[in-house]
């Protein structure tokens, strides 16, 4: 389980590092069009496709504001995912299985089976707790009261 938790990580990890290579690619090149735009731009004296040109750089330059967006969007994202796999290597605990903490046997089927939840940490992350059914009253009270033997704070 702990194993696996790393490898899908790292595999996200690594696609979040290749699309921000493509996207470094693509913003160097729309740099260098624009570099030779410019440039073809002050050594012509042909009037008539100025407007053209001025357009296509617009064009460009919109193109590369949404690549610097998605950019900045992908460095959090690899950002969200470096604190994941730092706070496993950190806290290892988080990668103790939830079938061995403890919890009632209806407890533990709710959270594996219909949240999907593997480890204590999936736990942690877990935000969409009004729409885990079979999550009642008392199973909250107990998933609450273990998460603080452990050491945790939860708010379901």
């Amino acid at each position: 389980m702990e194993r696996k938790r790393l490898i899908e990580l790292q595999s996200s990890l690594n696609k979040l590092e290749e699309r921000r290579n493509q996207l470094l690619s693509e913003l160097f090149c729309l740099e260098q069009t624009t570099e030779r735009m410019l440039s073809w731009l002050e050594a012509t004296d042909s009037s008539d496709k100025i407007p053209r040109v001025v357009e296509y750089l617009e064009e460009l330059k919109v193109r590369e504001e949404e690549l610097r967006t998605e950019l900045s969007n992908l460095i959090e994202k690899e950002k969200e995912t470096l604190d994941s796999l730092r706070n496993i290597l950190e806290d290892p605990r988080l990668l103790r299985p939830i079938e061995d903490m403890g919890l009632s046997p209806r407890l533990t089927n709710t959270l594996t089976g219909r949240a999907g939840m593997r480890v204590l940490g999936d736990i942690l992350q877990f935000k969409n707790w009004k729409y885990v059914r079979g999550l009642g009253k008392k199973s909250k009270a107990e998933l609450i009261e273990k998460m603080a033997e452990l050491g945790y704070t939860i708010t379901i």
